[in-house]
């Protein structure tokens, strides 16, 4: 297959600063008591453009530069099937993503630093299952790598560090956040800065009395990055999404003032215990005093960037039938030449063409002014 890659050069050399998809993230040691503080989120996750947190003793941790996240919760939030066999100290687990059930990473267990991918012999997987807080802590990007169907990006916002889980095989709203009208997530624009105002760091929760009915007090601290996008913030908006062992959602906004680059305490009452909390921010600007975003090279630039990561994924084209033909950067937009593959006997889809849209959100993490083209 011939593909012509327009601006390779561009694409490339902006490509050659930003972090791989299959990076060997993170790379922080952890060994730190800081880190290690029960709460702490040392690396949150971001998936479907909401960050996921986890809170006091359950919060993940670094462990041989590999970040340790709880198996049991991990999988009800990614959607995964989870096979338990064994008892006692010969306990291991198989977990299966619900889109690739093909593709499963086996053998997880306490101690043991290697997994079986595709029932194949086994890989090192650096960093050895362990439990606490009654569950198994594995590393999440070793099984990530058995995951065809995933992807994932070490990003950093200034001092914080972000490892944002990418799934283009089943394109779907995490299912806490579903909502009836709304089919996909919606990611930040290109070139603002910064994507998100506000970054957790710390998240632990503790029952209260309130009126003689116990509560649980959510007691997040995230860090706030000053506005680089021009116009006036009115405000902040921050979503929290507290999930409950039982599935129960619990949703709260909250209007916050904006400080500027600092680190801000924020508590919110939730009716039972969490098992983990989605949150997501975003700016309020005054309408009368709107970000205007920079046309020309500064959007060319960041779209050469953002197509370098999406762009080798031929996978994605696979499951729609199609075949990439080429790409072009236009003043004003990105332009995606595709054709139908050989074995898709009907025409490309205008559903297709937007689907192939979201995909290329989903591994940039942004979006921007792209346009699908099919060449006969």
């Amino acid at each position: 297959m011939r593909i012509r890659l327009i601006v390779v050069l561009c694409a490339a050399l902006l490509a050659g600063s930003s972090l791989s998809a299959t990076a060997a993230a993170p790379v922080t040691n952890g060994q730190t008591s800081k880190e290690d503080q029960a709460g702490n989120q040392v690396i949150p996750l971001l998936l479907n453009n909401f960050f996921v947190l986890f809170p006091g003793e359950k919060a993940p941790f670094v462990k041989n530069s590999k970040l340790m996240v709880p198996l049991q919760t991990t999988a009800t939030i990614m959607g995964w099937i989870v096979d338990e066999r064994g008892a006692g100290s010969s306990r291991r687990y198989q977990v299966f993503p619900t889109a690739d059930p093909f593709h499963s990473v086996a053998n997880l267990k306490e101690g043991a630093d290697s997994a079986i991918y595709e029932g194949d012999l086994g890989f090192g997987i650096v960093a050895a299952p362990e439990y606490r807080a009654n569950e198994l802590y594995v590393p999440l990007t070793p099984i990530l790598d058995g995951m065809p169907s995933y992807s994932y990006e070490l990003q950093t916002y200034g001092q914080n560090k972000v490892l944002a889980v990418k799934e283009f095989e089943l394109h779907r709203l995490l299912a806490q956040v579903q909502e009836s009208d709304v089919q996909h997530p919606t990611y930040p624009y290109i070139l603002e800065k910064p994507a998100y105002p506000l970054i957790p760091t710390f998240l632990d929760q503790h029952e209260i009395t309130v009126n003689g009915k116990s509560k649980y007090r959510l007691k997040m601290n995230m860090q706030q990055h000053d506005n680089w996008n021009g116009g006036t913030v009115e405000s902040i908006e921050l979503k929290v999404m507290a999930v409950n062992h039982n599935g129960e959602v619990t949703t709260r906004i909250k209007s916050l003032p904006y400080l500027g680059d600092v680190e801000r305490e924020i508590l919110f009452d939730v009716p039972t215990k969490v098992d983990y909390v989605l949150t997501q921010s975003r700016y309020i600007y005054k309408a009368e005093d709107q970000p205007v975003f920079e046309m020309g090279y500064p959007l060319q630039a960041a779209m050469a960037s953002a197509m370098a990561k999406g762009w080798a994924n031929v996978k994605i084209f696979d499951i729609l039938g199609m075949e990439p033909v080429g790409f072009r950067i236009e003043s004003t937009e990105t332009v995606i030449v595709v054709r139908k593959s050989a074995g898709h006997q009907q025409e490309i889809t205008e559903q297709e063409k937007e689907q192939l849209i979201q995909y290329i959100y989903e591994l940039a993490s942004r979006t921007f002014p792209l346009r699908i083209e099919v060449e006969h």
